[in-house]
């Protein structure tokens, strides 16, 4: 496992006393950041095993990283690094059933399905405040189970959604007919009418360029902010927003 070099401090450090509280938007922030790595990684059926605030850590631009993989364990591999039955980890950090019985609670995660979510694609009503445009791209078509997202006012794709673009290959791949996809671009409301536009024409752009060099053939649409799924005047609701919708047969 390779990582880059950080420059910046753990979120040990930054929750010290001396420090000013984080704000609630930092909060959700930090949480998204963490939670997004820790998606990808079981993705790949990787588990951290010692997850706590000295092992985040907070570039200079903001961002929060997931660090020291050292004890993690590759739940494919047939090896593990520690003893059968042996708990490993910070325990300050450990419930107290993973002290207790590591082997039985990796067993309940992996069955209950948080390792892997698996996209699927479904029947859902369109909108009533639909654009025509909209309705004539989607109708007969079903959506994927998950959207793509964004970091603020870029086309950058969030942690999740980096981990959520080799699912999508996958289950269009599976996808009976793969001729008539849609990859639909859309903004919240913080920009101009222009910006949005432009941002979330270049969103939807964005994933289909990852999508059609696994040669899957999509069409490409913004519709600015249109059709909120969040309230645009939250953070949480415009993060909500910013959102690359994926149509298939």
């Amino acid at each position: 496992m390779v990582m880059e070099y950080v420059e910046g401090q753990s979120l040990d450090a930054r929750l010290q006393k001396s420090n000013p509280p984080l704000t609630l938007n930092k909060i959700h922030t930090i949480s998204w950041d963490v939670l997004s790595a820790l998606d990808y990684a079981h993705s790949l059926d990787v588990v951290h095993r010692d997850v706590k605030p000295a092992n985040m850590l907070m570039d200079q631009s903001g961002r929060t990283m997931l660090m020291d993989f050292g004890i993690a364990k590759a739940l494919r591999e047939e090896r593990s690094l520690t003893l059968a039955g042996t708990a490993i980890g910070t325990p300050d950090y450990m419930s107290p059933e993973q002290i207790l019985q590591p082997n039985k609670v990796e067993k309940v995660v992996k069955e209950v399905g948080y390792m892997e979510q698996p996209p699927h694609f479904e029947e859902v009503a369109i909108p009533a405040d639909a654009p025509y445009s909209y309705r004539e791209r989607v109708t007969g078509l079903r959506r994927m189970s998950l959207n793509f997202r964004f970091r603020l006012n870029s086309i950058v794709l969030d942690n999740k959604a980096l981990a959520d673009i080799p699912r999508a290959i996958t289950a269009l791949s599976q996808n009976r007919d793969r001729t008539n996809v849609q990859i639909l671009g859309f903004a919240d409301s913080k920009e101009s009418p222009i910006q949005n536009q432009r941002l979330c024409e270049q969103r939807a752009q964005v994933v289909a360029d990852r999508l059609r060099a696994y040669g899957i053939r999509v069409e490409t649409a913004g519709f600015s902010s249109a059709m909120p799924v969040g309230d645009n005047s939250t953070d949480d609701g415009r993060e909500k927003n910013r959102r690359v919708e994926v149509w298939a047969h």
